[in-house]
């Protein structure tokens, strides 16, 4: 979202970024005050993703009227990996935890493939 802030500030259109911050404030309080007697203190994380997400959506969508971004496959990956890892964080169970870790490790070995591919081959070499 702050990415496409920048992009906002630079065709001068400070009003988006402005209106959205604000949108988000007021569901990043709103959600948290309905959630603080379900959550307690995770509401306020909760409702601070969920405000982060709605920003982060938004400007994604009306960033398509000023510059067009070709976006990374892996986004969605990364998206599903954070939000494993989130959920078996607070699950508190050992085996969710572990299925995480190793979700984890298979996702940082696809995101780092190349480097790893040119580091075997350095040690290889040698």
């Amino acid at each position: 979202a702050s990415f496409y802030g920048g992009i906002f500030s630079a065709y001068k259109k400070t009003g988006i970024i402005g209106s959205t911050t604000v949108v988000a404030a007021v569901i990043n309080v709103v959600v948290n005050l309905c959630c603080i007697g379900l959550v307690g203190i995770y509401a306020a994380a909760t409702s601070t993703l969920i405000a982060s997400v709605f920003l982060y959506m938004y400007r994604k969508i009306k960033i398509k009227d000023y510059v067009t971004l070709k976006h990374s496959k892996n986004l969605n990956i990364t998206i599903l990996t954070t939000l494993i890892v989130f959920l078996a964080y607070y699950s508190q169970s050992i085996v969710l935890q572990l299925i995480s870790l190793i979700v984890t490790i298979i996702y940082a070995v696809m995101m780092n493939e190349k480097i790893l591919r040119d580091l075997m081959r350095r040690i290889t070499k040698k």
